[in-house]
């Protein structure tokens, strides 16, 4: 009859609570996580290497091969549990990560910097069709233009479109919509098929209810005084120009 273990229980339930809890610690806790890591496994294996141990009786090769595979499963499933934390659960925030050194400098990931500048995010146009800014390739890296720039005032759509800058972020519709503009969200698909592919990831379509040429009509009647206009359709609500000055010019 084998000996019961009292303590295997409480101390698998001990080994899983820690591991749980040190999955979600912030990045900068990432010592802390290794530790509670180090000590769930330790336990894990004290466990699995007792039930070894309490086995009936079998050649002492046997028992040694167990013990030493027990070790190597369970390296494999801490560095499995340390990538799961890495590249899915702290990936945004690993990725996001700033270093603040002790002068007051600062040293960020650039990667996903450079990882927008190789997506042809989609275009956004108006109610008529009219690409009011679109991603184009100059030498490789992708960068938006505004085909309306020579018939219209631009800067009479700064706010609406606000702008996209690896450098300085994003704003207006091209923040409220950035998952959908790049493809990270609404074609979920494309996007995996294109990293498979190598291809450059492309985005989707967005078209307002904006009208550019009344748009520009009313930028011009306000002119260069501060205020705002805005043109509703009464029959559906929807904002047909919306202006407010003073503007900005998006490509800039």
């Amino acid at each position: 009859m084998r000996p019961r273990r009292f303590w295997h229980a409480p101390a698998l339930v001990t080994a899983l609570v820690l591991l749980m809890y040190g999955m979600f610690l912030p990045i900068e806790q990432e010592p802390t996580w290794l530790l509670l890591l180090w000590i769930g496994g330790a336990l894990a294996g004290l466990v699995m290497i007792s039930q070894i141990n309490a086995a009936p009786p079998s050649n002492d090769l046997s028992r040694t091969v167990s013990r030493i595979g027990t070790v190597i499963i369970l390296g494999f499933l801490m560095l499995s549990l340390q990538l799961l934390r890495q590249q899915l659960i702290k990936a945004e925030a690993i990725s996001s990560y700033v270093v603040t050194s002790a002068d007051g400098s600062t040293t960020s990931n650039v990667r996903p910097v450079l990882a927008t500048q190789r997506v042809l995010r989609g275009p956004i146009s108006d109610r008529k069709g009219r690409i009011l800014v679109e991603s184009m390739l100059v030498n490789g890296i992708a960068r938006r233009s505004y085909p309306l720039a020579g018939a219209y005032d631009i800067t009479a759509f700064g706010h609406i479109l606000g702008f996209f800058s690896p450098r300085y972020g994003q704003s207006g519709l091209e923040a409220r919509f950035n998952d959908y503009l790049s493809g990270e969200r609404g074609n979920e698909w494309q996007s995996l098929l294109n990293e498979w592919t190598g291809e450059l990831p492309q985005g989707n379509a967005l078209t307002l209810t904006i009208d550019a040429e009344l748009q520009d009509q009313v930028a011009r009647l306000l002119g260069d005084r501060r205020g705002a206009v805005v043109v509703l359709d009464p029959r559906t609500g929807a904002i047909l120009a919306m202006v407010s000055r003073p503007g900005f010019d998006p490509s800039r």
